[in-house]
């Protein structure tokens, strides 16, 4: 690692970084996979594979402790495999524990090695494990003075093939010195047991004499109490990981035959419960020539390591952003060709210009589409992340909890799936914390006593669906409206009249919750009206179906990309603006004398109910005809379009002069140094050069209240 620089060390800890987050997620995903069901062969070897590729790469950045954490899981997992140990809830939790430690040591601002204390922490719990399941090693003497005899038997380092030592199998070992190795680990060292052969011995020692060696003699374990009476066992304590302590040994001897390692044996004392235990450290495998492959099997291997190639996420948005702009230069040209063709009628060369012009615009459209699947990845990467928190809050609520998932191959905008994770969790921590009843309360309503949850995705249109569904109790109608009354966001006549399908969509109202008591996880009323602001801010949309004793039902709708909107244009006061169609309901065609002004906000009546209305020229002070800064305009039109939306949990309808017509626009930001205004998403180019302005539709309608609260019509808190 010496010979790297800086920037080249930097990249390479980059990239361990990013594949090692990825091999960590998938061996959680493994380890509660056997959990459920220990027979599961794949899993077992992708778990087995998974933990030698973190050791082996986090050995060659020297990444120690990083080492030893996943040589120790190796450990655990081949004890499972070899029904030396049993896979239980407690084995899981001290997997999941290792995961936790290395995630946290490389998943920072910067990749570092495992803390001393995390190492201790997990080799702590690990060796619980094996001690509890009954792996024998060094055992101290709870009899001061005294001696003890203890047995030493394979742990689960062992390798299977390796050949039985000779000589006495039991040794004693005074408490004292138990502790003086105890006392080494505490400080932060290592501390091996070598039992080393009579050839050996003088090349172990000299180089134990050198300056600088890097382990030195604890001391030398009576030659009447050995473990080998062939051999002589030295307690010896370095700062060096069990694989790199083998290679110091093998590096020191010159004469390193195999039947002189089979006399020669490494192992790595570890506290215990009642004193310290012993791991046997293998000896690494003589390097072998590989048998060469079949040319159709290296031809098959090569292809498929070609069909991937790793390219930074910025690189792809600088190619969409390309790819937009290219759309909106066809745009240009599309408008321009009718003037050409009017200009030069019947002329050969402009027909041939118009035939390469649309051929150019399918092509750049298909650009346009596949550089939107490269964005795209499957939502099952953020499927796979439920499975631990769901099963750990189920424990601590005391509730049991299958959760089923499908559709993981669904694809979604790599923006989006980051971003709906927090809210996709809420629902399933409200699933279970509320929705779900406990085991006893099934059982008395006829169901299993496991509660089921389930994910499912797909494709609808132009949107991705996800659904969190449960089989609880359900919501209670009735007490929602009630709620509503009793914190006076609503009245009595007002919940009356509703539907119990409205009523549901009291859900959401800031504040409300049936709770009968507040948790850490919820309660407060406060999620679910997050989660669908939230959503909302995503240009996508919450609802909730239930129904009493069979369970409830969240469905989240989302675009597919947050880069390009289908959206509704529009012309206010001259300036074209723009809304996503997600959000529209309907367009309503209106005199200015059905205009009325109902809790003095201006209002009009759409069918059955009355809906408030929203002039952007006014609220954005570039209507002159009320004193703003925009075009001059005759007068006030006697018709005039309402646009419906649906936004920020209400239903209102924002005023246009006229229609332009739907689009799909490439969305641009704004640079908040130049452009101060929230009620604004963005903005983009059509192709004759005009801006048009995407408007946030919920933030639109609060920018509304505040100019009507300025101008002395609307209360606080309207």
């Amino acid at each position: 690692m010496d010979d790297l620089s800086k920037e080249e060390l930097e990249q390479l800890l980059g990239v361990f970084r990013e594949q090692a987050l990825t091999i960590l997620d998938d061996m959680s995903q493994d380890i509660l996979t056997l959990e459920q069901n220990n027979a599961d062969s794949e899993a077992m070897a992708r778990l087995r594979r998974s933990a030698h590729t973190i050791k082996g790469d986090s050995a060659c950045i020297g990444l120690d402790g990083i080492t030893e954490v996943a040589h120790r899981m190796e450990d655990l997992i081949e004890g499972v495999r070899e029904s030396n140990l049993a896979i239980g809830t407690e084995l899981v939790n001290v997997l999941l524990q290792s995961l936790d430690e290395m995630r946290a040591a490389i998943g920072g601002d910067a990749v570092k090695d495992i803390s001393s204390e995390a190492l201790r922490r997990v080799l702590d719990s690990i060796a619980h494990i094996e001690d509890a399941q009954g792996s024998p090693g060094l055992v101290s003497n709870p009899h001061p003075g005294l001696e003890q005899h203890a047995h030493f038997s394979k742990g689960p380092a062992v390798a299977e093939d390796e050949p039985p030592q000779a000589g006495p199998s039991r040794f004693i070992l005074q408490d004292a010195l138990v502790q003086i190795i105890k006392s080494c680990i505490d400080e932060g060292g290592q501390v091996y047991l070598h039992v080393a052969s009579t050839l050996w011995i003088d090349q172990i020692t000299a180089a134990l004499g050198q300056e600088g060696s890097p382990v030195r003699m604890l001391f030398e374990i009576d030659p009447g109490k050995r473990l080998d009476d062939h051999g002589i066992d030295l307690v010896l304590t370095t700062a060096l990981a069990p694989e790199a302590m083998m290679s110091w040994l093998r590096g020191v001897v010159r004469e390193a035959s195999g039947a002189e390692l089979s006399r020669n044996r490494l192992f790595w004392v570890q506290p215990a419960a009642d004193g310290v235990r012993m791991v046997t450290v293998k000896h690494a495998a003589e390097p072998t020539a590989a048998p060469k492959p079949a040319p159709v099997a290296e031809a098959s291997t090569q292809r498929r390591s070609a069909e991937y190639v790793r390219v930074e996420a910025t690189r792809i948005d600088t190619l969409l952003n390309l790819a937009g702009e290219m759309v909106i230069a066809r745009s240009a040209m599309n408008q321009i060709m009718p003037d050409i063709e009017a200009a030069f009628p019947k002329n050969d060369l402009v027909a041939r210009f118009s035939a390469a012009s649309m051929q150019m615009g399918k092509l750049i459209a298909e650009l346009q589409k596949s550089v939107l699947k490269m964005r795209m990845v499957m939502i099952d990467h953020v499927f796979r992340r439920f499975n631990r928190p769901m099963r750990e809050l189920a424990a601590e609520k005391g509730k049991l909890v299958e959760l089923e998932i499908s559709g993981g191959e669904t694809e979604l905008d790599r923006t989006l799936v980051d971003l709906v994770y927090e809210p996709l969790l809420h629902l399933l921590r409200n699933a279970v914390d509320h929705g779900l009843e406990p085991p006893g309360e099934r059982e008395t309503a006829g169901k299993p006593r496991a509660g089921r949850i389930t994910m499912r995705a797909y494709h609808e249109g132009n949107q991705v669906v996800v659904e969190v569904s449960d089989d609880g109790r359900g919501i209670d109608v009735g007490r929602l409206k009630t709620r509503a009354v009793e914190l006076g966001q609503m009245k009595q006549n007002e919940v009356d009249r509703m539907s119990d399908e409205n009523a549901l969509e009291l859900t959401f109202m800031p504040g409300l919750s049936t709770a009968a008591e507040i948790t850490m996880v919820s309660g407060r009323g406060i999620g679910a009206s997050a989660v669908k602001s939230f959503v909302e801010e995503l240009r996508g949309s919450l609802s909730v179906r239930s129904e009493p004793g069979a369970g409830t039902t969240f469905s989240l709708r989302m675009p597919l990309t947050l880069a390009i909107i289908k959206a509704l244009l529009f012309n206010v006061c001259g300036q074209s603006f723009a809304l996503p169609l997600l959000v529209v309901s309907e367009v309503a065609r209106v005199n200015e004398s059905d205009m009325i002004y109902l809790d003095d906000f201006e209002s009009f009546r759409l069918r059955d109910r009355f809906l408030s209305v929203v002039r952007p020229g006014r609220v954005f002070g570039f209507d002159r005809r009320v004193g703003g800064k925009g075009a001059g305009l005759r007068g006030t039109a006697d018709h005039f379009f309402v646009i419906v939306v649906t936004a920020g949990g209400r239903r209102f309808g924002i005023v246009a002069d006229s229609l332009i017509g739907e689009q799909e626009l490439v969305i641009k930001p704004l640079d908040a140094e130049w452009v101060q205004n929230d009620a604004l998403a963005g903005a983009s180019l059509l192709g004759d050069g005009r801006v048009v302005l995407i408007l946030d539709a919920g933030a639109v309608f609060r920018k509304a209240l505040k100019y009507e609260h300025s101008r002395g019509l609307v209360q606080v808190g309207a």
